[in-house]
């Protein structure tokens, strides 16, 4: 397999640590007026180049895993159908129950921490271009303005792919497409740039990053066009390290606590039990808690099962940031959307199928004799394919239009009080009840932005 690994070591390296890095590496002198403060023009030198790009890399790490109940993805994985909720967590059982509140505690720094990512990540685009010039350095003759400018794009991306609507910079509310649409014109400087300065596998992550983002605004064509460019066998990962001070929390959330659990959901079907094999599909693995006395775990609610998540199984553990297989999926849906052409489209799954088997795996072919079973088909294959990777909800919401709410998927939602787990309701994802209408399928922005934004109304 292509792979492309984050070689830098990201761990809060904007703010006080970022700065902290620009000291040690290029403030000898003590002639300061307050040595416990240094000036924003201070990180305009060569020294804290390398720091501030590493800085938005683990910015965007962070806001994707990390904070918030697990970050960006774990709140995904609980609004869509890929993970329920087994714990104690308010803010992770109101999402996995399908709805969401702007006053968790949670809801705080998922909305801060990506937010900060895409902020740090523009902001370094200006400060990096600046530095270069005040060197007369060209900014192409090195790698760190094409990664920044990559990075501002996914973090819009990621931003746009759950949250309900977009607020940039303490400005107004806009429709959550806005950050799709700052995303696009990012991907665009950064493929241009990374090809200029001989980065190709930032420019195939840009290429691929476009292909989702114009895929999520309708341009199929484009989406296309784009996932063109990318190998089915290439991958981009986000890195993550304990050591290094980013760990990969889904660990955590998925198998070390009993937060969240595989049973309740399709995959709980579709995947591979690794305690009672079944048959399942090996891109999804879960096993079954189970206690001392041989019985099955309940989880920290003490009555829904524990059934680990066993894709991340170290704090150490890369999230797949983009991907080639994703890129033949798209090309998969372009074709049902674009001409209703699902032979197209089950060959462009069984490509994936025959890549994986190419690596180990025992997948088998597919087939469809109509246009809803190949959509079907399609929907099934992107969940596998991209559990737990942030791409699931972004997925529902634009089937829910795509697909005018036809979307065969349920999953545990609510609790049957004063009752056994197995009597908890299934419901499909886009059921509306009485806490709001079911179908936004977004994570709202936090009340501490809506309370100090002037702007929004």
């Amino acid at each position: 397999m292509s792979e492309k690994r984050l070689t830098s070591r990201p761990r809060r390296l904007t703010g006080f640590a970022m700065i902290a890095g620009a000291v040690a590496l290029g403030a000898c002198s003590m002639d300061v007026d307050n040595p416990t403060m240094i000036q924003d023009e201070d990180l305009n030198t060569k020294e804290s180049i390398e720091a501030l790009a590493a800085g938005v890399a683990g910015d965007f790490a962070e806001g994707m895993i990390v904070p918030g109940g697990g970050g960006l993805i774990t709140a995904g994985a609980m609004l869509s159908d890929e993970l329920v909720h087994v714990g104690t967590w308010i803010g992770l059982r109101g999402l996995s129950d399908g709805f969401s509140q702007d006053d968790w505690a949670e809801s705080q720094s998922r909305w801060a921490e990506p937010s900060q990512a895409r902020w740090v990540a523009e902001n370094a685009i200006e400060r990096l271009t600046a530095v270069f010039d005040e060197l007369g350095i060209d900014p192409l003759s090195r790698p760190e303005i094409p990664s920044v400018t990559m990075w501002a794009g996914f973090a819009n991306k990621a931003l746009g792919d759950h949250f309900c609507e977009a607020v940039i910079d303490g400005g107004p509310s806009q429709p959550y497409t806005a950050f799709y649409e700052r995303a696009e014109g990012h991907f665009d400087n950064a493929i241009q740039m990374a090809g200029a300065a001989g980065e190709h596998d930032m420019q195939l992550a840009s290429y691929a990053g476009r292909a989702h983002t114009r895929m999520q605004l309708g341009d199929w064509s484009g989406a296309v066009s784009d996932a063109a460019h990318i190998p089915t066998d290439w991958v981009y990962w986000i890195y993550y390290n304990q050591t290094a001070g980013v760990s990969n929390d889904m660990y955590w959330w998925g198998y070390l606590r009993d937060e969240t659990s595989v049973w309740g959901t399709p995959f709980e079907t579709l995947g591979e039990n690794l305690t009672e094999p079944n048959g399942g599909d090996p891109r999804v693995q879960y096993d079954v808690a189970m206690t001392d006395e041989g019985t099955v775990e309940d989880g920290g609610d003490g009555r829904r099962p524990f059934y680990r998540q066993r894709k991340y199984r170290s704090y150490s553990d890369e999230i797949a940031l983009t991907k080639g297989t994703e890129m033949r999926l798209i090309e998969a849906e372009a074709a049902l959307v674009q001409g209703g052409d699902f032979a197209t489209a089950v060959a462009k799954i069984n490509e994936v199928r025959a890549y994986h088997n190419a690596n180990g795996m025992d997948l088998p072919m597919v087939s469809a004799a109509s246009l809803d079973e190949a959509w079907t088909l399609l929907m099934t294959e992107r969940g596998l394919e991209l559990w737990l990777e942030g791409k699931r909800l972004a997925d529902l919401r634009r089937w829910a239009t795509t697909r005018g709410g036809n979307i065969p998927f349920a999953v545990v939602r609510e609790e049957a009080r004063g009752q056994p787990a197995s009597a908890d309701p299934v419901r499909p994802v886009l059921e509306t009840d009485v806490y709001q209408t079911r179908g936004d399928l977004c994570i709202q922005i936090s009340k501490d932005e809506k309370m100090s934004n002037k702007n929004i109304h």
